[in-house]
């Protein structure tokens, strides 16, 4: 019998019969043969790359993550070609330079191959090791030291217009979340643009700061669904046209940058910054407010140092112990962004935390499984500043600080980072200087309500804030 007499319903069975044998097979031979096998993780999570991606698209894959490795260990294998780690030393091993790789471990870029073609501009993700170089090298005197001390006039001007946004509404719940995405935002339009888009004070563009998680969102999911051949194939004939042409729309030398490199940049720069001050300005005061004896010596620290707001300065506040304690402590246990960064083991394998990776695995550190070990911080679940003190109490004296790494390492490390730690001392500074802050809700559920899609997933947080008369 030929398959033309078959009919169409033994036709389907037949070719569905089939694709079960070959998911079958595949995940039999993912299980008992692939060079992966011996690493520790759920046998489920080993036979196909399904579970993985369900947890990416529904937001709980991070989370996921960290459970596994508090069971697993430093290693767990989260898909049949994927490791995870969580110890310190695997952030040299993955994405630190060294003679043999100078920009670490090859980015992941399937996604962005997927549905661009050879001519699309590159960003600082998607860029060859020359152009990333380049590229990066520009952003960064942006970025200096020089250049915030430049900055630092725009950036007071922003943050005295949301003190004055706070004081016109303090008697009201404040959804201090929306505060600070409003703020970022404008100060980094601000200096992206030549001006911002004064988000606190004209509803015009706020709609485009709320759409800006789920550009975020949508990204990972379908960074995830990439992962699929039919999708990849689908999405390089669906949406590579739109993506030239949404960066068209949306953002309106050799040794420099071209406009369209600038303009490829921007959206990067736009998201990366917003999501993760906004998050870590939003977790920590959702933390302060949860430990009142803490909050209590970060006034006391704060109003005895700056009498008045002109007297806040940035190298005094580099120096004030507890300000930066709980910088570094709410990034730590609520990083701006806790979603997995991943590499490609290159030809020829490499040795990860010891033990030999062959080519084509995709590694990364995971920054929560790392940050919430309990093999790394002692009571890795709690918000302990002290933690970060040079006089450390003895028992935090065994946590290993090398393994929290919030803005990564090595050559693709985060280009705004002193920018980044400039706004959060400075924002506190000023937030802490004129209010008094108390929770309106539970702070508690405020995270229990969020997923990750590379970011956190912020909910409203509530508020209520008290001016400090004396000022």
């Amino acid at each position: 019998m030929s398959v033309l007499d078959l009919s169409p319903f033994a036709v389907v069975n037949t070719i569905l019969l089939g694709l079960v044998l070959c998911l079958i097979s595949a995940a039999f031979y993912n299980v008992f043969f692939h060079p992966l096998r011996n690493y520790p993780g759920p046998r489920f999570l080993a036979a196909s790359g399904l579970p993985s991606a369900y947890g990416k698209i529904t937001g709980g894959f991070s989370l996921w993550t960290l459970d596994l490795h508090k069971k697993y260990g430093p290693v767990v294998r989260m898909a049949p070609n994927e490791l995870s780690y969580s110890n310190s030393s695997s952030w040299q091993d993955i994405y630190a330079s060294n003679s043999a790789r100078p920009n670490g471990m090859p980015r992941d870029t399937s996604f962005f191959a997927s549905i661009e073609d050879e001519n699309a501009v590159p960003s600082l993700v998607t860029a060859s090791d020359k152009d990333h170089s380049r590229i990066r090298s520009n952003f960064a005197k942006a970025f200096s030291e020089q250049a915030l001390a430049q900055q630092r006039p725009l950036i007071i001007g922003h943050v005295n217009t949301l003190m004055k946004k706070l004081h016109e509404v303090h008697h009201e719940d404040i959804n201090i979340v929306n505060m600070f995405n409003f703020t970022i935002a404008d100060i980094l339009a601000n200096l992206s643009f030549g001006e911002p888009m004064h988000l606190l004070n004209d509803e015009t563009h706020r709609a485009w700061v709320h759409n800006q998680f789920g550009c975020v969102r949508s990204s990972r999911i379908l960074a995830t669904l990439t992962d699929f051949p039919i999708f990849r194939a689908i999405f390089h004939v669906t949406l590579s046209g739109l993506v030239k042409r949404a960066r068209v729309t949306y953002f309106g030398g050799e040794k420099g940058l071209t406009e369209p490199e600038l303009r490829s940049n921007l959206p990067l720069i736009l998201f990366a910054g917003l999501d993760t001050l906004s998050a870590a300005l939003s977790g920590l005061v959702a933390f302060l407010v949860e430990a009142p004896e803490t909050l209590q010596q970060l006034q006391d620290e704060v109003r005895s140092t700056f009498p008045e707001s002109s007297a806040i300065d940035a190298p005094t506040m580099k120096n004030m112990k507890l300000l930066n304690a709980c910088i570094n402590e709410i990034l730590r246990i609520y990083p701006g962004a806790p979603g997995e960064f991943p590499r490609v083991v290159p030809a020829g394998g490499a040795m990860i935390s010891g033990k030999w990776v062959p080519a084509g695995i995709r590694v990364y550190t995971s920054p929560l499984g790392a940050f919430r070990s309990p093999a790394n911080f002692h009571d890795p679940d709690s918000f302990h500043p002290e933690r970060w003190y040079t006089e450390t109490d003895e028992k935090f004296s065994a946590d290993d600080r090398n393994a929290c790494k919030p803005f990564s390492i090595g050559t693709s490390d985060c280009v705004g980072q002193r920018m980044a730690k400039y706004l959060l001392q400075y924002i506190v500074c000023e937030l802490i200087l004129q209010f008094d802050i108390k929770a309106r809700g539970d702070s508690k559920a405020w995270f229990s309500k969020q997923g990750i899609w590379t970011a956190w997933d912020k909910p409203p947080l509530m508020v209520k804030l008290t001016p400090v008369k004396a000022l």
